[in-house]
Protein backbone atom coordinates (compact mmCIF):
# COMPACT_ATOMS: atom_id res chain seq x y z
CA UNK A 1 0.00 0.00 0.00
CA UNK A 2 2.96 2.60 -0.88
CA UNK A 3 1.56 3.43 -4.10
CA UNK A 4 0.35 7.18 -3.40
CA UNK A 5 -2.62 6.58 -4.98
CA UNK A 6 -3.60 3.50 -2.77
CA UNK A 7 -3.47 6.34 -0.17
CA UNK A 8 -6.24 8.36 -0.86
CA UNK A 9 -8.85 8.25 1.69
CA UNK A 10 -11.86 7.94 0.10
CA UNK A 11 -10.62 5.13 -2.18
CA UNK A 12 -9.42 2.88 1.58
CA UNK A 13 -12.80 3.34 2.79
CA UNK A 14 -14.79 2.30 -0.51
CA UNK A 15 -12.25 -0.72 -0.23
CA UNK A 16 -13.13 -1.43 3.32
CA UNK A 17 -16.44 -1.37 2.92
CA UNK A 18 -16.13 -4.30 0.50
CA UNK A 19 -15.40 -6.61 4.41
CA UNK A 20 -17.75 -7.21 6.89
CA UNK A 21 -15.06 -7.08 9.69
CA UNK A 22 -11.70 -5.82 8.89
CA UNK A 23 -8.66 -5.15 10.61
CA UNK A 24 -6.31 -2.09 9.93
CA UNK A 25 -2.82 -1.90 11.50
CA UNK A 26 -1.09 1.36 10.84
CA UNK A 27 2.79 1.65 11.43
CA UNK A 28 5.08 3.31 10.19
CA UNK A 29 6.85 2.02 6.87
CA UNK A 30 9.92 2.05 8.33
CA UNK A 31 10.25 -0.53 10.79
CA UNK A 32 11.95 0.82 13.13
CA UNK A 33 9.31 0.93 15.21
CA UNK A 34 9.81 -1.66 18.06
CA UNK A 35 6.16 -1.12 19.66
CA UNK A 36 5.38 -2.44 15.64
CA UNK A 37 7.61 -5.18 15.69
CA UNK A 38 6.33 -6.72 18.99
CA UNK A 39 2.95 -6.25 17.39
CA UNK A 40 3.63 -7.83 14.23
CA UNK A 41 4.92 -10.85 16.25
CA UNK A 42 2.27 -11.13 18.03
CA UNK A 43 -0.51 -11.01 14.93
CA UNK A 44 2.19 -13.56 12.95
CA UNK A 45 1.71 -16.04 16.26
CA UNK A 46 -1.65 -15.27 16.73
CA UNK A 47 -4.80 -17.58 14.21
CA UNK A 48 -6.85 -14.40 13.67
CA UNK A 49 -9.39 -15.29 10.56
CA UNK A 50 -10.37 -11.67 10.17
CA UNK A 51 -8.44 -9.86 7.38
CA UNK A 52 -6.06 -7.71 8.18
CA UNK A 53 -4.37 -4.84 6.20
CA UNK A 54 -1.16 -3.07 6.85
CA UNK A 55 -1.21 1.10 6.16
CA UNK A 56 1.97 2.72 6.30
CA UNK A 57 1.07 5.69 8.66
CA UNK A 58 4.16 8.04 7.50
CA UNK A 59 3.38 6.97 4.11
CA UNK A 60 -0.37 7.28 4.14
CA UNK A 61 -0.77 10.04 6.12
CA UNK A 62 -4.26 11.12 5.18
CA UNK A 63 -5.52 7.55 6.09
CA UNK A 64 -3.39 7.72 9.40
CA UNK A 65 -5.59 11.40 10.41
CA UNK A 66 -8.94 9.91 9.01
CA UNK A 67 -8.90 7.12 11.60
CA UNK A 68 -7.57 9.26 14.35
CA UNK A 69 -4.45 7.74 14.73
CA UNK A 70 -2.46 9.80 17.31
CA UNK A 71 0.97 6.94 17.60
CA UNK A 72 1.91 3.84 16.63
CA UNK A 73 1.11 1.03 16.03
CA UNK A 74 -2.90 1.16 16.30
CA UNK A 75 -5.10 -1.16 15.54
CA UNK A 76 -8.79 -0.06 14.45
CA UNK A 77 -11.32 -2.20 13.90
CA UNK A 78 -14.03 -1.20 10.50
CA UNK A 79 -17.06 -2.68 10.13
CA UNK A 80 -18.35 -2.10 6.32
CA UNK A 81 -16.11 0.69 6.05
CA UNK A 82 -16.21 2.42 9.17
CA UNK A 83 -14.45 2.55 12.12
CA UNK A 84 -16.23 0.80 15.13
CA UNK A 85 -13.13 0.46 17.84
CA UNK A 86 -9.61 1.91 18.15
CA UNK A 87 -6.49 0.38 20.08
CA UNK A 88 -3.26 2.49 20.23
CA UNK A 89 -0.06 1.24 21.23
CA UNK A 90 0.35 -3.03 21.55
CA UNK A 91 -2.74 -4.52 22.08
CA UNK A 92 -2.92 -6.88 25.53
CA UNK A 93 -3.57 -10.80 24.96
CA UNK A 94 -7.31 -10.21 25.56
CA UNK A 95 -7.44 -7.69 22.50
CA UNK A 96 -5.61 -10.43 20.53
CA UNK A 97 -8.09 -13.09 21.63
CA UNK A 98 -11.10 -11.11 20.41
CA UNK A 99 -8.82 -10.35 17.31
CA UNK A 100 -8.55 -13.82 16.88
CA UNK A 101 -12.34 -14.59 17.71
CA UNK A 102 -13.09 -11.68 15.09
CA UNK A 103 -14.67 -9.51 17.69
Amino acid sequence: MTDPSACDPNGFKAAAAQYKKLYVLIQPEQSECPACQELDGLISRADIKTPIVKVPGDTCSAIADELGVGQYPTVVLMRGGKAVKTHKGIPNSEIVKRMVAGK
